[in-house]
This record gives structure tokens, C-alpha cells and sequence, in this order.
């Protein structure tokens, strides 16, 4: 096992037998988390070897509850692999997981609160069924059946995130004047409300 201080946290390199640290820098991303899999696969107790993906910007801790300091940030749509079973804290269920980090090419290594996984990634960030549990969405019939409505943005202050309310990340900060259209589904959270939009970047 290989070390690396980041951002003042140990995050931890595995490398499998045989496996050198020089052929380990010249693989792909997808080779090396295809290489991760096969290491943490197998019958394992709860979970273990289970590919999930992260929902929100979501903070990698050296042992599992809020106290546990963080050693790296995983993004919305990161792919991660269970390597053990589940530990509970803080009232919330903990996984030990590993990845690869795209930016740096190394495998974190630490825990993550099981909330904020999904095992279904084709929508990270909005997955409908997740919203449709831990929202209530209103739907504009007239506007949906329209094919949507066209609004310009007319602030140079929105953020459009991957999803509503203020936990996900902001993926697009349009400038004033840029045309989004509204799908006719929106979100009140307090005194804000968040509409679905697709636009051209």
C-alpha cells in the first residue's frame, strides 16, 4: 500500500500482486477501476465487492461518522466499489468504499454515508425514483404537454444543478440572457423554488 499526502489526507494507493506502481501509472481510468473491481469482488460479508454511485458532492471520511476527518471529495456520478460491510454512526449507516479519483488517477480509500448512494447511476444527481421519494414534485400539465415553455435567465446569479434543492452539485451558471426551457416540473423548498430545465450549454 502506497501513501499520498493531499490536501492534508492520507489517501491511499492500492496496487494488486504483481503490480508495480510504474504499470499502474500508464493504465486508463477505466482500466483501473475495472483492476479496483476485481479486487474488492467477491462473496464478502454485507455488500462487499457492490458498485454503487455517489448522488451528491459527497465527503470521503477516514473512519465512518462526522466526526471522522475528511480525506477527499467524491462528485455526483462517481462510481464507487463496497469494500466491507456497513458500520452504523451518527444515526446513519456507513460504507467503507474505494475509487478511482479522475483527476488524480489514485484509489481512495475511506467511508461514505450510505444516503448519499445509488445503485442505479443512469441518472446521478435525478434519478426519478429517488426524487419521487424524498420530494414532492409539482407538475405543470399545460407546460408538459407543451413540450415545455422557453424562459431567459435574467440574473447573472442561477445556478443550474444536478438536482433540486441546494445538496446537489451546480453543474452550469448561465450568464444573463441565456434561453433554458422549463419541463413543467418544479420543487418548493422554503421559500425558494426549483423548476427542472434543459438547456444548450
Amino acid at each position: 500500500m502506497f501513501g499520498s499526502e493531499i490536501n492534508g489526507g492520507l489517501l491511499s494507493l492500492l496496487l494488486p500482486p504483481g503490480i508495480s506502481l510504474a504499470i499502474w501509472s500508464h493504465l486508463s481510468l477505466e482500466e483501473r477501476r475495472s483492476l479496483l473491481r476485481e479486487l474488492s469482488l467477491g462473496s464478502g460479508d454485507g455488500g462487499q465487492g457492490s458498485v454503487l454511485y455517489v448522488l451528491n458532492p459527497l465527503r470521503v471520511r477516514q473512519r465512518p461518522g462526522l466526526n471522522g476527518e475528511i480525506i477527499a471529495y467524491a462528485k455526483p456520478g462517481t462510481e464507487v466499489t463496497r469494500t466491507g460491510p456497513s458500520r452504523m454512526a451518527d444515526g446513519g449507516t456507513w460504507y467503507r468504499v474505494s475509487y478511482v479519483d479522475d483527476v488524480t488517477g489514485i484509489v481512495v480509500i475511506g467511508w461514505v454515508n450510505r444516503y448519499f448512494l445509488e445503485e442505479d447511476g443512469s441518472r446521478v444527481g435525478f434519478p426519478p425514483s429517488r426524487v419521487g421519494k424524498d420530494y414532492v414534485i409539482q407538475t405543470n400539465a399545460v407546460v408538459q404537454a407543451a413540450g415545455g415553455r422557453l424562459m431567459r435567465v435574467d440574473t447573472n446569479y442561477l445556478q443550474i444543478s444536478d438536482g433540486p434543492t441546494s445538496d446537489y452539485a451546480v453543474q452550469e451558471a448561465p450568464e444573463w440572457g441565456h434561453v433554458v426551457r422549463w419541463t413543467g416540473r418544479s420543487l418548493d423548498e422554503g421559500s425558494h423554488t426549483w423548476y427542472e430545465v434543459t438547456y444548450l450549454a
